[in-house]
């Protein structure tokens, strides 16, 4: 009882079982039955399905040995029935832990997603700023030319009214000349 109250009860547990099955080997049916049902309880009480499975599986066996079938076939159909049921949920934590991996990879499939969207998106802007800076830059290019080119004619015309103003200059004095030449 001590060991029941301070002891570790999966280990009770274990060691229940251990020594009902002891006692079995030892055809020792009184001392097994004892050990296994203290097993079986302990087992029940916290849940603990693999060692209750081992424990109504001794004592199917004990009650079958001294003759007690129908409390060999409660404990071997109860036996059959539990395994079927942690296989059940050993089965159902495979498909939430499928599920949980398919959900995580379909979250990191929308985030990869989104995070391409956005590369394309930034993608996209950088392309319309580098358009804009090109456009501003030729405007900018062409307005220096046209500029260029004004100042280039403004100098060109001031350079035929100065040569149409030496040309008329020369004539006046050729003019004048010839008057003169005229006149004596």
């Amino acid at each position: 009882d001590a060991a029941e109250r301070y002891g570790n009860p999966y280990n009770l547990t274990g060691v229940y079982n251990a020594a009902g099955y002891a006692f079995m080997l030892a055809e020792q049916p009184d001392s097994a039955l004892l050990y296994l049902n203290k097993a079986r309880s302990l087992a029940q009480t916290h849940g603990y399905l693999p060692m209750l499975v081992q424990a109504k599986q001794y004592l199917s066996e004990i009650y079958s040995s001294i003759g007690n079938y129908l409390q060999a076939h409660h404990y071997s159909r109860s036996r059959h029935y539990l395994r079927d049921t942690i296989f059940d949920m050993e089965k159902q934590k495979e498909l939430l832990a499928m599920d949980r991996k398919y959900k995580v990879a379909q979250k990191q499939n929308e985030l990869d997603q989104q995070q391409l969207s956005l590369e394309l998106k930034d993608k996209e802007i950088r392309r319309k700023n580098v358009l804009v800076a090109s456009a501003g830059i030729f405007a900018l290019l062409a307005v220096v030319v046209i500029f260029l080119l004004y100042k280039l004619m403004k100098n060109k015309s001031r350079l035929a009214a100065r040569e149409m103003e030496r040309v008329k200059l020369q004539r006046d004095k050729h003019m004048m000349k010839a008057l003169m030449e005229g006149e004596e």
